[in-house]
This record gives C-alpha cells, sequence and structure tokens, in this order.
C-alpha cells in the first residue's frame, strides 16, 4: 500500500519540477554572463549552428541551480523590447542549468543576438548559496559570424550592454572582484588626467565649436544675401515682326498759353484751345502706310475721331504747353505691315530697310497763322504722355522735333521689361497697367474731389463735371504724399519705344514748302525683352545651409529622420513594455 503513495508523490513532485514559471519580463533579470555558438557543415543542406548557454559554468557553481530556460531573439541593436521569435526547425535541448539551441540550415536572416534566461532554484536561494540581488537570470548569445556586414553594430551594443551589467557577475571570490575593479578604476582615473587626453579633449572642443560658430556665421550671410533678393537678368534680342506696332501722336508747338492769360470768364477752356488749335486734317498732309485721316476729321468737341485703312485717328485737348495733340492708334500688327512692303517690292527687304511710318505734316497752318513746329511721340496703344500733368514721378514718351522743311530719319525699337514682383521691390502685375496712367487718373480724381470742376484732358473721364474756371484748379499738382496715397506701384511689365534720330536734312530755300518729313525705319535690333526674376530663392538658401551644417557639423536630413525614427521606436517600445515575448522553450 505504501509503494504506490510514494510512486504517485514521486509524479507530483516530477510534474511541479518541470512546471516552466515564464510570469516575469524576459528584458528584467541578471545578466550572469555570455553564452557562446559552434557551427557545424559548411554546406547549405548541413550548416546548422549550436547556441549554448552555460548557467552553470558561468555562475561559479558545481550544481545546477537554473529552471525553466527559455529563448528569444532580440531585435534591432540588441533591444530585448522588440524581440521576435525564432525562425526555423530549432530545436531546444535543457538539462542541468545548460541550454542548447540548434538552429538547422541558418542563413543571414538567423544572425543577431538571442537571449536564454531562467528562473533560479528556490531551494538553492534558501540554502543561501546564491547570493545574486535577481531571482531571474539570463545570458545572450551573440551570432554574428565575421562575414555579416552587420556584426560591427552588434558587437557594439553587446559590448556596451556588458559593460553595464559586468559588475554584477560573480566570477572568483568576492576580494578578487574587488581588486579587480579598483585596478579598473585606477587605469580609468589615469587615462582622464593625462595630459595628452585633456589635450584632445580640448583640440575636439574647439574643433567643434569653431565649426558650430562658423555655420551660424555663414548662415546668417546666406539669410542676409536672401532678403535683399537679388535678381538675375536675361536680355533677348527679336526680329521685325516680333515688335508691336506703335502709335504715333502729333502736337503743335508754340501755340498753348498759360491758364492765368486765357479769357477763363467769356468762355471754357475746352472753346478756347480748340478755337485756337491746329486740325487734324490741316497739320497731317500724308501718312503712309495707308494712315491718312479720312475726309471726316476733327472739328470741334463733338467730332473729335478720324478713321483709317490701317487705324483711328482721334485729337485730343492737352492741359499743359500744347493746345491739342492727335494720336494715330494702328488696328494692324507688325507683320502685316511687313507683309504689305513685301509684296510692294521685287527683292528682299532687310530690317533696316522696314520702314514704319512716313508723315508728312504742315507746319503753317491756314488762316494767316505763322509756321510753327511740331513734337512727334512714339508710345503704345494709350494715350501718350507729352507733358507733366502734374506729378513729380513723371516718365515722358520718346519725342522727336520737327522743323519746318525738315526730313527726319528716325530709327525705332522697343524694349519690354519683365520683372518679378519682389518683397523689397513690388510690382503690379496687371495687362495693360501703366504707372503713369495711374498717377494721371489720380490726379484727375483728387482734382475732381477737391475742386468740383474738371480740366479740358479730363473730358474722357469725368465728362458729368462743369469745366473749371479757376487757374489754382487747373495748375493743381500733386505732392510725393499724396502719390503714395494713389496706390500706384510700379508695373511688372514695362513696354517703352526708344526713337534715335539717324539723319536730318534741309530743304534748300528755293524748295521751301512749310513742310516736314518724317521717316520712322525700325532699328538695328528691332525688339529686345529683358526678364527680371530672382537669382536667390528660398530652395537656394536651404541647400547651402544644408551643404554647410553636413559639411562642418555632419548633420542632414537623413541623420535627423533616423533621430526621429529612432525616438518614435522608443516611445513605441516604452507604450508597448508590458506586452507579451515569443518565447522558444525546451
Amino acid at each position: 500500500m505504501i509503494r504506490p503513495v510514494v510512486i504517485v508523490c514521486s509524479l507530483l513532485l516530477t510534474l511541479s519540477y518541470g512546471r516552466p514559471y515564464f510570469d516575469y519580463d524576459a528584458c528584467e533579470g541578471e545578466n550572469v554572463g555570455r553564452g557562446y555558438y559552434n557551427l557545424a557543415g559548411e554546406r547549405s543542406y548541413n550548416r546548422n549552428v549550436e547556441l549554448i548557454c552555460d548557467f552553470k559554468r558561468e555562475m561559479g557553481y558545481d550544481y545546477d541551480r537554473v529552471m525553466d530556460i527559455a529563448w528569444i531573439k532580440l531585435g534591432d541593436g540588441g533591444r530585448c523590447s522588440r524581440a521576435e521569435a525564432i525562425r526555423g526547425d530549432i530545436d531546444v535541448n535543457s538539462l542541468d542549468g545548460r541550454s542548447v539551441l540548434t538552429i538547422p540550415r541558418y542563413d543571414d536572416r538567423d544572425y543577431g543576438v538571442y537571449r536564454c534566461f531562467g528562473t533560479v532554484r528556490q531551494s538553492y536561494r534558501n540554502l543561501g548559496r546564491y547570493r545574486g540581488q535577481s531571482d531571474h537570470v539570463f545570458m545572450d548569445v551573440m551570432f554574428m559570424p565575421d562575414d555579416f556586414s552587420g556584426s560591427s553594430r552588434y558587437a557594439r551594443a553587446e559590448a556596451l550592454k556588458t559593460s553595464k551589467v559586468s559588475h554584477v557577475r560573480p566570477r572568483g571570490s568576492a576580494l578578487r572582484r574587488a581588486v579587480e575593479l579598483a585596478r579598473a578604476a585606477q587605469v580609468a582615473g589615469a587615462l582622464s588626467r593625462h595630459p595628452l587626453r585633456r589635450l584632445l579633449l580640448l583640440l575636439r572642443l574647439g574643433i567643434t565649436m569653431s565649426c558650430l560658430i562658423l555655420t551660424g556665421y555663414q548662415s546668417l550671410e546666406l539669410l542676409n544675401q536672401f532678403w535683399t533678393e537679388p535678381t538675375a537678368t536675361a536680355f533677348s534680342r527679336l526680329p521685325a515682326d516680333r515688335m508691336p506696332m506703335p502709335s504715333v501722336t502729333v502736337c503743335p508747338n508754340g501755340r498753348g498759353l498759360e491758364f492765368r492769360e486765357m479769357p477763363l470768364n467769356e468762355s471754357s477752356t475746352s472753346e478756347w484751345l480748340w478755337n485756337h488749335t491746329v486740325s487734324l486734317r490741316e497739320m497731317v498732309v500724308r501718312c503712309a502706310h495707308d494712315c491718312s485721316p479720312g475726309p471726316a476729321g476733327p472739328l470741334g468737341l463733338a467730332d473729335r475721331t478720324a478713321d483709317s485703312p490701317t487705324g483711328t485717328w482721334h485729337s485730343w485737348a492737352v492741359d499743359r504747353a500744347y493746345s491739342t495733340c492727335h494720336t494715330f492708334t494702328p488696328n494692324i500688327s507688325m507683320i502685316d505691315l511687313l507683309d504689305v512692303q513685301r509684296k510692294q517690292r521685287f527683292n528682299p527687304i532687310e530690317a533696316a530697310e522696314w520702314d514704319l511710318f512716313q508723315l508728312e505734316i504742315r507746319m503753317k497752318p491756314s488762316g494767316g497763322m505763322s509756321r510753327i513746329s511740331a513734337s512727334v511721340f512714339f508710345h503704345r496703344a494709350n494715350e501718350a504722355q507729352v507733358t507733366n500733368p502734374g506729378f513729380l514721378s513723371f516718365e515722358p514718351s520718346p519725342r522727336i522735333y520737327l522743323e519746318p522743311d525738315d526730313i527726319v530719319t528716325v530709327r525705332l525699337r522697343s524694349e519690354l521689361t519683365q520683372r518679378e514682383s519682389l518683397y523689397r521691390a513690388p510690382c503690379l502685375d496687371q495687362a495693360g497697367y501703366d504707372r503713369s496712367l495711374c498717377l494721371t487718373r489720380c490726379l484727375y480724381d483728387t482734382r475732381a474731389a477737391r475742386y468740383g470742376c474738371r480740366s479740358p484732358q479730363m473730358i474722357d473721364s469725368h465728362p458729368h463735371l462743369t469745366e473749371c474756371r479757376r487757374p489754382e484748379a487747373l495748375e493743381m499738382t500733386l505732392t510725393l504724399t499724396e502719390e503714395a496715397e494713389c496706390g500706384c506701384p510700379r508695373a511688372c511689365r514695362e513696354h517703352v519705344f526708344i526713337a534715335t534720330v539717324s539723319d536730318r536734312q534741309y530743304m534748300a530755300p528755293h524748295e521751301t514748302s512749310d513742310i516736314g518729313y518724317i521717316l520712322v525705319l525700325a532699328g538695328r535690333q528691332p525688339h529686345m525683352e529683358t526678364t527680371e526674376s530672382a537669382a536667390y530663392r528660398l530652395v537656394n538658401l536651404l541647400s547651402e545651409v544644408g551643404g554647410y551644417v553636413g559639411l562642418l557639423v555632419g548633420v542632414s536630413v537623413m541623420s535627423l529622420l533616423q533621430l526621429l525614427i529612432d525616438l518614435a521606436e522608443r516611445l513605441h517600445d516604452w507604450c508597448r513594455r508590458d506586452r507579451v515575448l515569443p518565447l522558444t522553450v525546451g
């Protein structure tokens, strides 16, 4: 009867002894040493490796004391918090404090750091033979063959981890261990106090500070260059067919009077100017090509336009210096004009022979008036800036002075400037915008708001107002403060014509006819386009600053990205610190 009871008790004790206790974290416990591995076979079909943890040998006792041994594979860099399951058809044998993990047909995916851990048997702790600080112990086995490219990284991580816990290894007697620690401390202190080491540390610190200062100084210089907004200018010379067709304005000289000399009490200013002006058909005798005014020329205030086959003539009163002016606005392009000239000639036409206008202007009007001179302006398809209407930022249109019996040859070319709106030099990118016209309209609005009347030149913009009869209203000007309040920035697209007199001849005395001739030809470089753009943008600033930082400090976008990834991984590991690890047991 006693024998069956003994057998049952023995079975219960055996089961209780073999029951594994994995109720603790494998990342905790005491590191008691390092394991090793043995390679067996060199071919792919029989290449095996044995990872061995011998707690009995490392802990310095002749009997086994560690039970419930399990295995895990540490994560990248030997991190326990990122442990992963061991792959493959593995085999684990644990006996007497010694555990062997066999991995058959291993490859580079099996390289890494493995950890075996277990529990110190309770009976040996109670007997006082185990003096460790923890009930749980572990050992790491670094499986890194020499031909593995990442072995140095894991080796540094393992060496760092081993050095941190080396003081808890119970190797030999306590006295011998204390002597070893004291000697190590003396050697470390001697190295730290060595003059050469101090010199190297100071040199390293000085070089680092110098690189930081140089990087900061150069970054400030580049930032200052970025705020100055340097520009790059590109020039393009284009043929005559790309040149816009200019408008022409003809104004008689010497007919205008000061407003204070006009009989403003008897008639309006516009009536007086139109009564003392030279009409369009009386002044423009001939205009080629097909730009002569028609028979119904402007005779007064009600009829101020005249049509021609290639454009329209428009007569308008001028507030200052002139009485009236006559403007021709073409309705054809430069390509159409060149096609007409090619059809009229049998031989090829050079660019220098392309004539744009041929004007015959009468310098002695009828009615017993004396001979006068004329001014010819070339401008875009808008109102010419013949005189300053009353503001300081006035930019007149190109002018050619024509005397009676003159034969003048003019070379005309156009320049188009396109600039980018910058912070230090803003501009308005709007089609048809002109700053001079904007200031002129601002002057008209200010006169209308201040005096409630209009000048002769304001008939198109303010037709509902009565004409001004006070000289101070007609001679009003804008101050710099008022110009700034007008809100007329510089134009981003400026198109101007440049006229140059290439030849001026005079008729013989017996050939005088009181008519001046002007021939307008295309210039040697008919059309030029200038483009101004920012030469140092934000991407250039970031590139150069990043280059200096990477060269002198050694920081790049990839290193910063890796730092952020590492921080995110640490945060992820900390958040998952309570997860169950993938254990492998025998």
